[in-house]
């Protein structure tokens, strides 16, 4: 066959590919405008990330000692610090926090068909790419569009990968958005190793000092100054508490890696059986094998949800658009890019939501059975967003300070003063954390600071038997978080002293 017609053919495949990723991407799009508005908790540390960037915007401490009213996050201020700032502009709520997310989102997809057209991809090709991502959104635990920190980490982390190749000048642009991507999630760090062994290797000993002055640099002035701000409390929130955690041998090898295939285990296994690309895209297999190690440490690391992976999922994502162009036979680069363009197609059927479920030991007919209703459980509805309302209300009718550990913001909605995560005070409460005994301290003063607590069950100990008790004639409207820890707010306790009298 002519070079001609190959090429055609070539363009033809990715043109299917492009196909297959439309309407993958469309479903996850339609999901996020859905969710965009929605009023309440979609994940449980909606609520306390609001509550930090309510404090950034009013110029509170971000990282101070534990209290009832607060306890900070183990993560680095940037999200907080940019919600804060766009809380002077615009109300400062959900539709906020997930407009920043989706808008973050959207540029780490731009570095992905900016990387794969870098690399010598077709338009389709790259293009396709998007699909690609967007069919890891639900294995990332729908966290793309959340108030959460970890898209605007992606967006730095992602503009910095993909503009190290280029070199010149764009080693120091690389280096500074890394340094950025360390002051949103400190893991970004860690992709610096492969930066720089890549650049020391390809353009010299001058131009990787320069990389690590323009990354390294900015990095260690940003610890130091925040260390020194905050009395030596930043380090300590940064590194020392979360070093005081344990891991989970089962998710750290081979659970992670496991969850990585199965999300795109087509295009994974393509990369996997033509090596050969490796050698041509060295810096690529690098960053990927470095994403792997990092992404499985955060998984394995106590209380590491899904979100964690999405760094994997993105390099991933980007892979097959690396690795086909790579290719030295024609035929193998065609039928790669149509390797990809079943991938997106198998994820729009039943059977693609079916093979996480079978990957995580449910059984096949089971699991056939409940595919169906895999993708809509994150979508909340018209129903949820009533109940939302009608929660927030209820809380406000609560006479006093209200305990709320598990959704501070809805405080904040019902015109109250916020109380402390109880995701951050499980950040703390281990026995050799910098903070463990300000735990202990925490759980007696809540007896003494509040008048009610609004919680899922009497699970959450923290005292709540020794100085609540259950008030049953007070029914909260059922609403529920959408991903990540299950969270339903069914209970209303009052304190003791109050419990003798009449209820209003």
């Amino acid at each position: 066959m002519s070079a001609a017609r190959l090429r055609w053919l070539e363009l033809a495949a990715g043109l299917v590919a492009l196909a297959a990723a439309v309407p993958v991407v469309w479903a996850v799009a339609q999901a996020m405008a859905v969710r965009l508005g929605y009023p309440g908790d979609l994940e449980w540390m909606e609520g306390a990330t609001l509550v930090s960037a309510m404090r950034a915007r009013d110029g509170l401490e971000l990282y101070g000692e534990p209290t009832v009213e607060y306890i900070p996050f183990i993560y680095p201020p940037l999200h907080a610090w940019t919600l804060g700032a766009l809380g002077h502009l615009f109300p400062l709520g959900y539709t906020l926090g997930r407009g920043v997310s989706i808008g973050a989102a959207l540029a780490a997809a731009g570095a992905l068909v900016f990387g794969a057209r870098r690399e010598g991809a077709s338009w389709p090709l790259a293009v396709a790419t998007l699909g690609l991502f967007a069919a890891c959104w639900d294995d990332g635990g729908t966290f793309y569009d959340l108030v959460r920190t970890d898209s605007l980490s992606l967006a730095f982390l992602a503009w910095a990968l993909v503009t190290m190749p280029l070199g010149g000048r764009w080693i120091i642009g690389s280096g500074l958005l890394l340094a950025v991507a360390f002051t949103a999630k400190q893991h970004a760090a860690l992709l610096g190793v492969p930066m720089l062994a890549w650049c020391w290797r390809t353009h010299g000993r001058a131009a990787a000092l320069r990389f690590v002055a323009a990354s390294a640099g900015p990095a260690l002035v940003f610890l130091a100054a925040m260390t020194l701000a905050t009395g030596g409390r930043f380090f300590t929130w940064l590194v020392l508490v979360p070093a005081a955690h344990g891991q989970d041998a089962e998710r750290l090898f081979p659970g992670a890696q496991l969850e990585l295939f199965w999300a795109l285990p087509f295009t994974t296994a393509l990369c996997f059986a033509a090596p050969a690309w490796a050698w041509r895209r060295a810096y690529w297999a690098g960053v990927a094998l470095t994403t792997l190690g990092v992404v499985s440490l955060m998984r394995g690391h106590t209380g590491g949800f899904l979100n964690v992976l999405i760094p994997g999922f993105w390099v991933l994502s980007l892979l097959p658009a690396v690795a086909i162009p790579a290719l030295r036979a024609p035929w193998a680069r065609i039928a790669a890019t149509v390797l990809v363009a079943l991938q997106l197609a198998v994820w729009q059927t039943d059977f693609g939501r079916l093979r996480t479920r079978i990957a995580v030991g449910q059984a096949p007919l089971t699991a056939w059975t409940d595919s169906q209703r895999t993708f809509d459980r994150f979508v909340p509805n018209a129903e949820d967003t009533a109940a939302v309302t009608d929660l927030v209300h209820a809380i406000g009718a609560l006479d006093g300070r209200v305990l709320a550990p598990h959704a501070p913001w809805y405080l904040v909605l019902a015109g109250k003063e916020p109380s402390f995560a109880l995701i951050c005070l499980w950040d703390i409460d281990y026995r050799h954390g910098p903070y463990s005994k300000d735990a202990d301290r925490i759980d007696d003063a809540i007896g003494a600071e509040f008048d009610w607590a609004v919680v899922p069950d009497e699970k959450m100990g923290r005292g709540l038997k020794t100085h609540f008790e259950r008030d049953t004639t007070r029914k909260l409207p059922s609403v529920g978080t959408r991903t990540g820890w299950p969270v339903r707010l069914r209970q209303v306790w009052r304190h003791r002293s109050a419990a003798d009298e009449p209820t209003p």
